[in-house]
């Protein structure tokens, strides 16, 4: 499984409020307050611009275009999100992945997670996250601590576990990227 770990450092503090504040400017999130239309209970589109987690977008992209597609010149589809885990949220039903992304057409090829809080109280499976190659039959899981950045391939299913005994919420940033070029995608002329 080609599932790559890095570490970024980042001013979590503010990152975490920025996250927080970004929820409630998307009027698509689910809150504790009101239901959006985006599942799970805490996750928003990123609507803020200019911030602490475009900075780590940019980061990420840099990391993706070095390390994944080997080129500096890259026209890409993203997808990016933020999403909030408490003891209220429900476990994932189901291993799941990215390879279709709400409001593209383009099918992903690369997912990526930047853990900015954990709680610090877990047991057992509690806040790891697991990944499951159906193909091969193969199996893998790893628990992230603050400043992980796991990169993946958006086909592999994956599943957080939650932790139902923390009070302490854990906020992530997701993203897909897909490479695109309007030489070979159909285009609407």
């Amino acid at each position: 499984m080609d599932i790559r770990k890095y570490k970024l450092d980042s001013d979590f503090k503010n990152l975490s409020l920025e996250i927080d504040f970004n929820v409630g400017l998307d009027d698509r999130a689910n809150t504790d307050f009101k239901k959006g239309d985006i599942a799970p209970r805490i996750q928003a589109h990123v609507i803020i611009r200019g911030g602490l987690i475009e900075d780590v977008n940019n980061r990420v992209l840099e990391i993706l275009k070095r390390d994944f597609y080997k080129k500096d010149d890259l026209m890409y589809a993203f997808k990016n999100w933020v999403f909030i885990v408490d003891r209220e949220s429900p476990e994932g039903a189901r291993p799941h992945n990215h390879t279709r992304m709400s409001d593209l057409t383009t099918k992903g090829e690369w997912t990526w997670v930047y853990y900015v809080t954990m709680p610090n109280n877990l047991e057992g499976d509690d806040g790891r996250i697991y990944f499951y190659d159906y193909e091969n039959g193969e199996e893998t899981s790893f628990l992230p601590e603050v400043g992980d950045l796991i990169i993946f391939p958006a086909h592999l299913h994956h599943l957080p576990k939650t932790s139902k005994k923390s009070n302490i919420n854990r906020r992530i940033i997701g993203g897909i990227i897909s490479e695109v070029s309007y030489k070979t995608k159909k285009t609407l002329m």
